[in-house]
């Protein structure tokens, strides 16, 4: 996937719990995914990995019932670092091991949530 304007799913606005692990961190580190899609999601991080790491990201969207939690790898494919003008950092992280079936089950789960303007994340 690459992050550009022309998207294969309407990411939506979340605010969804999430624990990421990447190679140099000893355990994983709770953050916040403010968007996602059944493709991959934005997280808003205090410490964003490089672009091009590989990460173990695991969330429970709301209505995913008794499913266990969703638990992929992600490739960074961009980070947003603090400036004057937008002061939060994140990354952008495609996913790259989930199965049809999973997309499907998550499209479903993030069909009631709004959908994200042009750039929102950024405010």
């Amino acid at each position: 996937m690459h992050f550009d304007d022309a998207r294969r799913a309407n990411r939506k606005l979340v605010d969804l719990p999430c624990e990421l692990v990447i190679d140099n961190w000893d355990a994983p580190i709770g953050h916040s995914i403010m968007d996602a899609s059944p493709f991959g999601a934005w997280v808003r991080s205090s410490f964003p990995g490089k672009l091009g790491d590989i990460v173990v990201c695991c969330f429970q969207p709301e209505g995913w019932g008794k499913r266990r939690e969703l638990i992929l790898f992600a490739e960074v494919k961009r980070i947003l670092t603090p400036s004057e003008r937008f002061p939060r950092r994140g990354m952008g992280l495609e996913f790259l091991d989930i199965t049809l079936s999973e997309q499907m089950a998550l499209q479903r789960c993030l069909n009631p949530y709004p959908s994200r303007g042009p750039k929102r994340w950024l405010s």
